[in-house]
């Protein structure tokens, strides 16, 4: 089976409707920010803060189901299933601790949009299966873990309790059950 190929109109559609709801969550977020959605090489929002480096957001919609040749982790339904571009990871690496990613699932609920809001240290050591589509790297990710979010005006708070606790530097494995032990 080869590469699927997006045309041109649908690449069209998908890039003004990432762009509507970007925007929308940049007027959710209620506090002073610093947009960079045009930019290649950088994250979607930067959050100055009065304490500290302030933090960072990337947003990320799941906005069609995925095809079987995606279901690539064992036991993990297809609504669970995110897939994201490795490169987007690696540059979210360069401001580690401080970004959190929004992930809006379109298609996993039929009563709506599910919302997530994942740090980084949680998304970096999700169970995952890593291909190249395209010559592009894909991380094709377990959701069913990650903390979730009722609206996107909640977002400044939750960013600033997830960022202020510190886990990033938690022994333990974020967001998963204890082995039994023998």
């Amino acid at each position: 089976m080869g590469p699927y190929h997006r045309t041109d109109a649908q690449r069209a559609k998908d890039f003004l409707q990432s762009r509507e709801y970007e925007e929308y969550v940049e007027g959710r977020l209620g506090v002073p920010t610093v947009t960079r959605f045009d930019s290649a090489n950088d994250l979607d929002i930067y959050v100055p803060t009065d304490v500290g480096d302030g933090w960072y957001l990337e947003i990320k919609e799941k906005i069609q189901q995925y095809t079987k040749r995606w279901l690539l982790l064992d036991g993990v339904e297809e609504r669970d299933i995110f897939i994201i571009d490795e490169l987007t990871v690696r540059r979210a690496l360069l401001k580690y601790p401080k970004v959190l990613f929004l992930i809006r699932d379109n298609v996993g609920d039929a009563d709506g949009p599910r919302l997530f809001l994942v740090p980084l240290w949680e998304l970096v050591v999700a169970p995952r299966a890593r291909v190249n589509r395209v010559k592009k790297g894909k991380w094709i990710v377990d959701m069913s873990k990650w903390p979730r979010l009722a609206d996107e005006g909640d977002i400044v708070e939750a960013a600033e309790a997830h960022l202020s606790t510190g886990m990033w530097l938690a022994p333990a494995c974020l967001g998963y059950e204890e082995v039994p032990q023998a």
